[in-house]
């Protein structure tokens, strides 16, 4: 855990002293420069914050408590079956192309990752300000954030708790797509122009379609290069592979989640997020309007979003087409769904960080200041748990109304756990 402080902006995003209100004569030598104007003060983009935690809240919130909802919202509307098509939405995976409000979540998590980059590896990164940064700390930081997040996503969904070769799975988790990701356009921002790290994520959409012609050149389940090559290249260590008692293994036949050939287009996504922030930052840093910041963001992202659900269209009788497929990570999809995280991050940018509205500000934050922490909470504390023996013996009195109790309980306990960490300024960062 590290301690961090949180500032409230003001409006403009900096702080000025007055004015004064009458003339007076400066002489030349007491007047400011480069070297004695003080600097101005940092301040987090409460947007950042907020739509981390909007993600967060749609994995660990809704996707429970909706569920639990639907038997009571059937018996009182029993004659429609919208309840079943938003579960359906909020809290399944599409079955293969298409996508769905809960396909967003993994996006929007390596989205954002690139989009903090260029604020938390802005003192790494030589300027006419920092002419010399220390590489020694970047390099640790930058070492420490990929193998953490390596482990923890093991950890997560990798069976590394059970100290068995067997059964371990390499790459088969979120965090290590985030890893992958943050890789990658941590790259580009050290390495390359804004005009190259463009370049760069075409290129690695163009590779990745490029591989998947191989062969048939198709997308169907089992029957694409991504799979293949994941079958290749980790074998025993996939996601999905089953073991009988003499040893043997086998893959899934239910299992068609690719990370290999994926992970260039992992880095596309967080590539998108990292091009994202440094337009904030940059205009935030030359004072420009921050209606315009929020404006720009969503023309981009409508622009994205819309050539990437074109491309997904495209018959797969041509050569051309790319389906949206969240299951391999079509650069069709890395369009589509980066498309939508630039409209909810100039959204957010322009509810919380221009107007300053403080719609849901404090639910959301708690929980996104603390994202990681909030992703590996369930696997060590079943608050779930704690809810339902908080309420044990209400279940043959309450009937249909006990299990959304319980969800929204146990969600409700989480997020008071976190506000206790939030209020004590203890966060976990990688």
């Amino acid at each position: 855990m590290k301690h961090g402080k949180f500032r409230r902006p003001d409006e403009s995003g900096y702080s000025f002293n007055s004015a004064p209100t009458q003339s007076v004569q400066v002489p030349v030598a007491s007047q400011p420069t480069a070297s004695n104007v003080p600097a101005l003060p940092k301040v987090r983009l409460v947007s950042l914050d907020a739509l981390r935690g909007l993600d967060l809240f749609l994995l660990v919130g809704l996707a429970n408590i909706y569920p639990a909802l639907t038997t009571l919202l059937n018996r009182f509307f029993p004659k429609t079956d919208i309840w079943e098509k938003l579960n359906y939405q909020f809290c399944q995976h599409s079955d293969w192309t298409g996508f769905t409000v809960h396909d967003l979540i993994m996006p929007l998590f390596i989205f954002m990752s690139g989009a903090t980059i260029c604020f938390s590896m802005a003192k790494y990164k030589k300027s006419e300000e920092n002419p010399n940064p220390s590489r020694t700390r970047f390099w640790m930081r930058f070492t420490r954030r990929i193998v953490l997040l390596w482990i923890f996503g093991m950890i997560a969904q990798g069976n590394l708790l059970a100290l068995k070769w067997q059964g371990l799975r390499l790459y088969s988790n979120t965090l290590q797509a985030i890893a992958v990701g943050y890789l990658i356009a941590t790259a580009c921002y050290f390495l390359l122009s804004k005009k190259w790290t463009v370049i760069t994520a075409v290129l690695l959409m163009a590779a990745f379609w490029g591989v998947m012609q191989i062969g048939n050149g198709g997308y169907a389940k089992w029957d694409n290069m991504a799979e293949v090559i994941d079958r290749a290249v980790l074998g025993r260590w996939m996601d999905g592979v089953s073991f009988e008692s003499d040893g043997k293994w086998s893959f899934s036949p239910n299992y068609h989640y690719t990370w290999i050939l994926s992970s260039l287009t992992f880095g596309v996504t967080a590539i998108s997020g990292l091009l994202g922030g440094q337009i904030v930052k940059r205009r935030r840093d030359a004072g420009k309007s921050g209606h315009l910041t929020s404006f720009i963001l969503i023309v981009i992202g409508g622009i994205c979003a819309a050539g990437g659900w074109f491309w997904g269209k495209v018959p797969e009788t041509m050569i051309w087409c790319c389906p949206l497929v969240k299951h391999l990570w079509t650069p069709s999809m890395v369009l589509f769904s980066s498309g939508i995280c630039y409209i909810l991050l100039g959204l957010f940018h322009e509810i919380y960080d221009v107007l300053r509205l403080p719609i849901l500000k404090t639910f959301l934050v708690v929980i996104g200041m603390n994202s990681i922490l909030v992703y590996m909470l369930p696997k060590f504390v079943d608050f779930s748990g704690i809810a339902r023996n908080f309420v044990w013996g209400l279940e043959h009195h309450i009937g249909d109304w006990y299990s959304p109790l319980v969800a929204i309980l146990g969600f409700t306990f989480t997020w008071f756990f976190l506000y206790a960490l939030y209020k004590s300024k203890k966060f976990l960062r990688l």
